[in-house]
């Protein structure tokens, strides 16, 4: 039996939103969410103290755990006088502060790593688009998978 080449395009974009369905619908690829409440305010103060300690306190503080890449140097000396403070910006500012990446890896869990291209490449969460096509020709939709691919 030979199908038509609308009926073969059909057929494939049809597997291939198939796929990405599933893939969304299975939890394949979403992004992990921060379960802590990142209004609360806070008030730290810490003079000449070590990144591992700053963490840790605001780890106890908050209810997160932070979990270090290898190049995260855990003995640089840092100080930091904060009033007042939304644990949100309180995250901002000690990666503006200290060069790192903060990526959320579960509900109560933060990956801290260096700033760098790489890691941002690694551990930034990628975003999806969603094209609906319900009215385009097969070609069309071809045409438009193969330069995406």
């Amino acid at each position: 039996m030979t199908h038509s080449p609308n009926t073969k395009y059909r057929w494939v974009l049809a597997i291939i939103l198939l796929a990405t369905i599933s893939s969304v619908a299975f939890g394949e690829g979403s992004v992990p969410r921060l379960e802590a409440d990142m209004e609360t305010t806070l008030a730290l103060d810490f003079t000449d103290t070590t990144v591992r300690a700053v963490y840790e306190t605001l780890g106890e503080t908050a209810g997160i755990q932070f979990v270090f890449h290898d190049e995260v140097d855990l003995e640089e000396l840092v100080s930091l006088s904060l009033s007042d403070v939304s644990l949100r910006e309180v995250l901002v500012l000690l990666t503006d502060k200290l060069g790192y990446l903060n990526a959320v890896r579960g509900p109560r869990t933060m990956f801290v790593a260096p700033n760098t291209r790489p890691m941002r490449q690694i551990y930034t969460p990628q975003g999806i688009q969603v094209f609906h096509l319900s009215h385009a020709s097969p070609e069309v939709v071809i045409t438009a998978l193969r330069s995406m691919l």
